[in-house]
């Protein structure tokens, strides 16, 4: 049983930011209903940075098809605004992800840093390493995560090669799939800081209260659809509350125009990206004069010459 909602008219932004799809662990899916079937939810990121359900489904097997059916039906509720997604967020499930590449091809795929970490250690912990060496692995890769820069990233390679074990399990399960996880292969996505489904399990936190393993079916659909709606109008109403009232940001870089135009979540984000950028240009003022510097001077040659 598959349901999705299309996007209504004050809702279009939030489809062409992020999505996140994950699927409720296996002991919740055996409490939301009497017959025990998995329950996917599919949510987006609004301007605001809240997330909302815009599709949720009952598969009675986790399957290709069955969660094929879930993806032709949400793109069949959002022809248009499918052509606006640019990333979907994921845990390591290759089934999913090849559906996801399927139905929506154009899209960038990026897995939850959460899980990736996760599946990592209880990757590693399978082989004959000492505490203190897989400390050391687990703390390797966490830096492969977050790091920056290829270059660090190498680095960090070359440390790990140390670890002939732990780096042929590296080699082997997520060397070939470090652009969807790894930050320095993934910073240019738009993703508005959202990197794990944080969204998706708080959902399904607020789920549990809802729903259990003695509520029947048919019951279970219509508390989930009173759920949703709920919520809706909650960020309705917190939208409308925010348009209204003047928000005032302290140590903001930005004209007084241009802040009006931003929603305030949006507008933190900004003078955060703001301030990173300035802490940028401050560490390599020196190299950005001697570059400036070289450009110059390589063009007062260039009109010599000429």
């Amino acid at each position: 049983m598959v349901y999705c909602s299309p996007l209504r008219p004050q809702g279009k932004p939030k489809i062409g930011l992020c999505v996140t799809v994950c699927s409720t662990d296996v002991l919740l899916c055996c409490r939301v209903n009497c017959v025990r079937f998995p329950l996917y939810l599919l949510m987006v990121i609004d301007g605001h940075g809240r997330g909302q359900v815009v599709g949720f489904a009952y598969v009675r097997y986790e399957t290709q098809h069955y969660i094929n059916r879930i993806f032709d039906a949400f793109v069949y509720s959002n022809v248009e605004a499918c052509d606006k997604i640019k990333v979907v967020l994921t845990d390591k499930d290759f089934v999913e992800q090849q559906v996801i590449k399927t139905a929506l091809s154009h899209v960038s795929l990026q897995l939850c840093l959460f899980h990736v970490l996760r599946a990592f250690n209880r990757g590693i912990s399978e082989y004959n390493l000492s505490s203190d060496q897989r400390d050391r692995v687990c703390s390797i890769f966490e830096q492969l995560v977050y790091t920056d820069t290829p270059s660090e990233f190498d680095d960090l390679l070359r440390q790990l090669q140390a670890f002939p074990a732990a780096f042929a399990y590296y080699s082997r399960c997520w060397d070939v799939c470090k652009d969807q996880w790894a930050q320095c292969n993934t910073r240019h996505r738009v993703t508005f800081g959202v990197r794990t489904n944080n969204y998706v399990e708080s959902q399904n936190q607020k789920i549990k209260f809802v729903l259990s393993q003695k509520v029947p079916f048919c019951e279970s659909i219509h508390k989930l659809l009173k759920l949703f709606e709920l919520q809706y109008h909650e960020h309705q109403q917190r939208n409308s509350e925010a348009v209204c009232k003047k928000t005032y940001i302290h140590n903001s870089k930005l004209p007084e125009e241009f802040c009006s135009k931003l929603t305030v979540y949006a507008l933190k984000e900004v003078n955060r990206q703001l301030a990173k950028a300035s802490l940028w240009l401050d560490s390599n003022a020196l190299h950005i004069l001697r570059l400036l510097v070289y450009i110059c001077c390589e063009e007062n040659l260039y009109k010599l010459r000429f």
